[in-house]
């Protein structure tokens, strides 16, 4: 994990700053600045209609699970929600744990896709750490796991393990991509979460029926950037795929339809490009 100061700030953008006072110089203001016990490596944040700002912690202190938590326009901070691990193994957190995405769902909640963790272990009790989607309503109210992944159990996780990224879709389900599973350890694949007025949310291809069915496996070598995907205006899905995680050698842009049909285009940026 990156190390980072103990005392993180959320800063307001400075373009915001600037639109209100035209002409004047961009000038970041803290708004809230997190301690390690309220929270650590704010990875998240989004404005939903309520003119609130919604985020997440990679992180709630050391060695423990992620956060979301509410920010008002004025800085007044509530954490909704906090992770923690099974009182019988602090290794193992059945919730979820290291939030690295967030979205508001079209039913109002807020959507977490947790890296690690979840509620599935080995004939032998260890986790899976496969990771989970959680579900928790904007006055912290309400949580539940949408989904945990590699339900189908190991080898392989056919639905996913290790979620990357959720964007809101603009038929009113969320995408994301895993970074592993989908029929090999580390393919990783693309995924709908269903969102069905009035019911539970289930990852699916097409139907409620809550079956996994993957909308895209990844082919080996690739991996799914992290926080690269998102949908647009013509409702197709863009993101970027990497032929090594931990090197920006060589990347893919692909496009990717709901149905998974999917083209691409391999680059190797210059050393320049950040």
């Amino acid at each position: 994990m990156k190390s980072k100061p103990a005392v993180l700030s959320l800063l307001l953008a400075a373009s915001l700053l600037t639109a209100v006072r035209a002409g004047a110089s961009p000038t970041p203001t803290e708004l809230f600045g997190f301690n390690g016990t309220n929270g650590q490596d704010p990875a998240k944040l989004i404005q939903a209609p309520d003119g609130n700002l919604y985020g997440i912690t990679y992180l709630y202190s050391y060695r423990q699970g992620g956060t979301v938590f509410k920010l008002t326009p004025g800085g007044q901070f509530t954490q909704l929600f906090a992770t923690h691990p099974s009182p019988s193994d602090a290794s193992f957190f059945p919730d979820g744990n290291f939030f690295g995405d967030l979205a508001e769902g079209s039913d109002g909640f807020l959507y977490v896709a947790a890296g690690s963790g979840g509620p599935f272990t080995t004939a032998y009790g260890i986790p899976l750490n496969a990771g989970t989607l959680l579900r928790i309503s904007k006055s912290g109210a309400g949580f539940a796991i949408a989904h945990a992944f590699c339900s189908s159990g190991p080898p392989g996780c056919a639905d996913g393990e290790g979620p990357t990224s959720i964007v809101p879709g603009l038929d009113g389900n969320l995408y994301g991509t895993t970074s592993n599973g989908g029929g090999c350890s580390t393919c990783g694949v693309v995924f709908r979460l269903h969102i069905a007025p009035g019911g539970p949310p289930s990852i699916c291809r097409v139907s409620t029926s809550g079956q996994i069915t993957r909308i895209f496996q990844f082919p080996q070598p690739l991996w799914p950037a992290n926080g690269t995907l998102s949908q647009g205006s013509n409702g197709l899905l863009y993101g970027v795929a990497l032929v090594n995680p931990n090197s920006n050698s060589v990347q893919t842009v692909f496009q990717l339809d709901t149905s998974g049909g999917v083209s691409s285009r391999s680059f190797r940026p210059r050393s320049s490009v950040v």
